[in-house]
């Protein structure tokens, strides 16, 4: 899809699960043209209308000739021979062929189309899911060269980790409910993440010292504890029998004195 967004920008979206119904009505659109086939090639050039208005103008027979040299001239002055030659080299750079009929496209040939379409778009925002499974080394430099001359701001979600470490400057990681970013490409967030890893072992490492010398600090401190408790308690009862024997021997002492003044 190609939108545009409230603040002007044109933002274009790849999807690695092609699109079959928006597909058929665009198919379908261009069907409607009457032209002699609906090709790769008339399907990528009707994405500037302008141009494919006057390209369907130039390649039909019914105008006189100066109201055809006329009209090459404008389609000239517009870019119109530059955008072709930019729609037939992606095209071929993604393996496929002008003048294929999108009816006889497989599945994957179908994906590497709506690449293309995106590719060539003057997008200033590109989301692309995905956009390296269905193509093969040729079609990777393609992409790899787009990239590296595009102006604009380009999102990607892939699981390339050779295409996230040639492209990307900088990675966002969604992780556990929370979200955090590296500013690098993929191989310079693996070394972070990896360090990241070496420091919360190192931390978990220190915090299980700190808690088995918390959790051996805190059975000293019971032992002693329970030694000064056990001390207390005997000296309780030592203090209780002290008490007992005085009181057993201050009634001894009434009895013996009873006996004297008797």
């Amino acid at each position: 899809h190609i939108e545009i967004d409230p603040k002007g920008a044109k933002l274009a979206y790849f999807s690695q699960v092609l699109e079959e119904d928006q597909l058929k009505l665009e198919v379908a659109e261009l069907d409607s043209e009457k032209l002699f086939a609906t090709t790769t090639f008339l399907y990528l050039l009707k994405t500037n209308q302008e141009l494919f208005d006057l390209w369907k103008k130039i390649n039909m027979p019914t105008f006189e000739e100066t109201d055809y040299t006329n009209l090459i001239d404008q389609y000239s002055e517009i870019g119109g021979y530059e955008f072709e030659k930019k729609v037939v080299d992606a095209l071929k750079r993604l393996s496929l062929s002008p003048d294929q009929k999108i009816a006889e496209l497989s599945g994957g040939q179908k994906t590497r189309l709506q690449l293309a379409k995106i590719l060539i778009s003057d997008a200033q925002i590109l989301l692309l899911d995905e956009p390296t499974n269905h193509l093969d080394q040729d079609g990777l430099e393609f992409f790899y060269s787009f990239v590296d001359k595009f102006k604009g701001i380009i999102l990607i979600a892939s699981h390339d980790r050779n295409l996230l470490t040639q492209i990307t400057d900088r990675i966002v990681l969604f992780e556990d409910q929370h979200v955090k970013e590296y500013s690098g490409n993929y191989e310079f967030y693996q070394t972070q993440k990896n360090q990241e890893r070496i420091d919360r072992e190192e931390h978990f490492r220190q915090n299980e010292k700190k808690v088995a010398q918390l959790n051996d600090s805190a059975n000293k401190l019971s032992e002693r504890i329970g030694k000064h408790e056990e001390h207390a308690r005997k000296f309780n009862e030592a203090i209780a029998r002290a008490q007992r024997l005085d009181k057993k021997n201050k009634a001894t002492k009434t009895k013996i004195i009873k006996n004297k003044l008797r």
